[in-house]
């Protein structure tokens, strides 16, 4: 799927459609409204369909955010023409803060799905199923079609932190037990001390950041499929992995 013909990786991973998740998130919110959910799924979605067809003004931080990701966006026609020409006050060039983002395809596909749950992202406008191409071809291109994107809710991880219990997303998911670790590695260090946004604190972080971010790349995966040990680090931990960040030294970083 990331590899070209000659069998190197390519950037497929990390810019246009294939390097997204697998779709499954419409899945997972309307089992957890089925289970958990209290208010009508329709009136849920109303508020995202109207900013979606409404449109709102940006605000600095997301007009630069765009702005930043503009050489990407460029390189996609429809990309192109959401975020870089909005209004059709500009032949091309970055949004300004306070320009609206108007985005009638995304109220509409929002609309099918407020109406058809998971049904609506899963069709074309047409009302045709998306992803029923053959079964070989699909593994041909190494994609997946809608009944291979089941919603499965799993047992989040748990953990304290000076006494704050915290329940948070487990494994396929990378982000609980990189929480988790770094908030271990950071308690009883006293790395609030010095003031948010100082040097001291910084590195703490810093270097907090580099030991989780290694211990993911290294130990992480699909649980469904690979032995994840997630045992997350504390302040007791005496393993090298969870070695406490060096003060005042960082160490560089490997090549």
């Amino acid at each position: 799927m990331y590899l070209d013909a000659s069998g190197q990786p390519t950037r497929d991973s990390l810019v246009g459609w294939r390097a997204a998740g697998v779709p499954g998130t419409v899945r997972g919110l309307e089992l957890a409204h089925k289970k958990y959910g209290r208010k009508p799924w329709v009136e849920l979605l109303q508020p995202a369909i109207e900013f979606a067809a409404q449109g709102f003004e940006l605000s600095y931080a997301t007009a630069k955010s765009i702005c930043g990701s503009s050489g990407l966006l460029e390189r996609f026609p429809d990309s192109k023409r959401i975020f870089l020409r909005l209004n059709g006050l500009k032949a091309s060039g970055c949004p300004e803060p306070g320009e609206k983002l108007v985005q009638p395809e995304l109220a509409r596909t929002l609309e099918r799905i407020a109406h058809n749950g998971r049904a609506g992202v899963l069709r074309r406008r047409d009302g045709r199923a998306t992803g029923r191409a053959d079964a070989g071809q699909r593994r041909a291109d190494h994609t997946l079609g809608p009944e291979e994107l089941p919603a499965v809710e799993r047992r989040p991880l748990a953990g304290v932190y000076k006494g704050y219990g915290i329940l948070t997303a487990p494994p396929p998911s990378s982000g609980g037990v990189a929480l988790l670790e770094m908030l271990g590695l950071l308690e009883g260090t006293g790395y609030e001390k010095p003031g948010a946004g100082s040097a001291a604190s910084t590195h703490y972080l810093a270097e907090v950041m580099r030991r989780t971010y290694a211990d993911r790349a290294e130990y992480l995966g699909d649980s469904d499929f690979v032995h994840v040990r997630c045992r997350v680090c504390s302040i007791r931990a005496t393993s090298p992995v969870c070695a406490r960040p060096s003060i005042p030294l960082a160490r560089p970083p490997a090549r």
